[in-house]
């Protein structure tokens, strides 16, 4: 079996308790886990999303194979630190990372990965099922080749060399939830009596956008036309979130 671990770093402000849920983590893992080849080769040891002293967190990473990190603003600097030292012990560790927090921009993609020689492969746009494609791709060298995976900016032979993108995923019904999936549930009880932090619930209704605002990259990140998930599954991931005492959504 490989070790995955995920990393979502929450924003965490001066003094506040409050700690965001590591939601899109989640949904890499919850599609992931629907199949077989994937969970019967890799074991999600550990997710990480509360921000501790570098050296703290790389403490509670065991011999990693793969490493996913999602990064964004308030987690950018964090998150290239942690990945530097991760590779610094485990040289090894495929180090995967996607995120608004990333370029899009090819020329800007390539100076980041130069920038970060450390970064393995870099995913763009919605991440569920280009993730799952770099695992599968992972495993065997006769199968799944990560050159034919769409959205991704990779090394090979020295060179940087960038993915057309996929398209949008069409049904959203086939992300499953990662809270009614159960990929929270030990985070639930790790950190439900620790009085030094209050976790916040992340849910999504859609995706996408028909606008393109100066001051949001929304509409840019996942083009225009709007796609909503099922109102089903939107009342039972609040009613998660109540049965689990969630401070806010």
């Amino acid at each position: 079996m490989k070790n995955l671990y995920l990393v979502q770093m929450s924003l965490s402000l001066p003094g506040s308790k409050f700690r965001h849920i590591p939601y899109s983590v989640g949904l890499l893992w919850s599609y992931a886990s629907q199949f077989t080849r994937i969970t019967d080769n890799y074991d999600l040891k550990g997710i990480l999303f509360n921000k501790e002293p570098t050296q703290s967190a790389v403490q509670k990473i065991e011999d990693p194979d793969v490493i996913g990190v999602s990064i964004y603003t308030w987690n950018y600097n964090y998150s290239i630190k942690l990945i530097e030292e991760v590779k610094r012990q485990y040289p090894d560790c495929t180090v995967i990372v996607g995120g608004p927090g990333i370029p899009n921009d090819p020329d800007k993609a390539k100076v980041f990965m130069r920038t970060n020689p450390e970064v393995d492969f870099m995913v763009h746009h919605e991440g569920e099922v280009v993730f799952t494609d770099l695992l599968d791709s992972l495993l065997d060298p006769l199968g799944l080749d990560h050159k034919d995976i769409p959205s991704i900016v990779y090394r090979d032979d020295h060179q940087i060399k960038q993915n057309t993108g996929s398209g949008r995923i069409d049904d959203l019904g086939t992300i499953p939830s990662p809270y009614l999936t159960g990929v929270f549930d030990d985070l639930i009880n790790e950190y439900k009596n620790n009085t030094d932090i209050v976790l916040n619930g992340v849910m999504e209704t859609n995706r996408g956008c028909p606008f393109q605002c100066t001051f949001c990259d929304w509409g840019g990140l996942t083009f225009q036309k709007l796609k909503k998930f099922d109102i089903d599954r939107v009342k039972k991931e609040i009613a998660w979130f109540g049965v689990h005492e969630v401070e806010m959504i």
